[in-house]
């Protein structure tokens, strides 16, 4: 057997481990990044950034009748909760930090990792929020049924409510 196609057979077995176990004890399963992507490594296939950002534009908050965009500077909570949760999927796209932050106004990608882990945090302790991001998911699923988001099905699921309480 070749190394690199053993390597990923290993890879493939360790993350559907790690997934299987966490379910168990948190109720949901993670989306996991592996540092090197291997070829049939069932990730979600990429959307474009215009794309993914166009699914959020009926969860945008409004000032003064217009909504405020992913890439404002504006602080609200909405707006970067969001663009959080934007973050978030743009990195399990496999898109790369200086490309998101690039597309959200010029941002540094240390803003991208912060964001990414302020999701991180949030998701685990936030019921709000995740309820927020589970609604984004759906709304992506009904929008995109077979053509973008079929893997996301087999990787995240609705939290079991007697886990999380």
């Amino acid at each position: 057997m070749e190394t690199s196609s053993y390597a990923a057979k290993l890879e493939k077995k360790l993350v559907t481990e790690f997934k299987d176990m966490f379910y168990e004890k948190m109720g949901y399963y993670p989306i996991v990044l592996v540092k090197n992507r291997t070829q049939g490594d069932g990730g979600i296939p990429v959307m474009s950034l215009d794309a993914l950002k166009s699914v959020f534009e009926p969860f945008l908050p409004f000032i003064n009748e217009r909504p405020i965009s992913l890439d404002s500077k504006l602080r609200n909570r909405e707006i970067v909760e969001l663009r959080c949760i934007f973050c978030y999927l743009a990195r399990t796209m496999k898109y790369n930090l200086n490309d998101i932050g690039r597309f959200l106004g010029n941002r540094d990608h240390t803003t991208i990792i912060y964001n990414v882990n302020t999701f991180n945090n949030l998701v685990e302790t936030n019921e709000v929020f995740r309820a927020k991001y589970f609604t984004i998911l759906n709304y992506i699923r009904e929008q995109h049924e077979s053509s973008v988001m079929d893997n996301i099905n087999q990787v995240q699921h609705q939290p079991q409510s007697d886990i999380l309480s």
